[in-house]
């Protein structure tokens, strides 16, 4: 595990696997239940402190996360998330719809350019 850190939090980068190291430390653990945020496993918790996916997280990151962890889900934070789940499920839908079509359009080219190239085949 690396020392402890004392600068500014932007520039703090933790991989996924120090980011256990850390979330798994007493005094870290102690720290964050003074601020109401239970981490039960932290490996799972990984993608939501590296929103964007790159692997690792800052400390800007971190902060963003804690704030949103912080207390007892409430009803606000419930309805967003089936709020963002369902435009998921909506653009998978227009993605589905959009494959379908260019999927379509190539397999009429293909008649198309055999029928041109074979003269047998019409």
């Amino acid at each position: 595990m690396r020392p402890a850190f004392s600068g500014p939090t932007d520039e703090i980068m933790l991989d996924e696997a120090e980011f256990i190291d850390v979330m798994q430390d007493p005094v870290v653990k102690s720290y964050l239940e003074e601020l109401d945020i239970v981490m039960y496993n932290p490996a799972d918790l990984f993608d939501t402190f590296d929103p964007d996916g790159r692997g690792r997280v800052t400390g800007p990151e971190m902060v963003a996360a804690f704030v949103k962890l912080r207390g007892e889900p409430q009803k606000n934070d419930l309805v967003a998330a089936w709020l963002s789940l369902r435009g998921l499920h909506d653009k998978i839908d227009e993605l589905r719809v959009s494959l379908a079509h260019h999927v379509h359009h190539m397999e009429v080219q293909a008649t198309a350019s055999r029928n041109w190239t074979d003269p047998s085949a019409s």
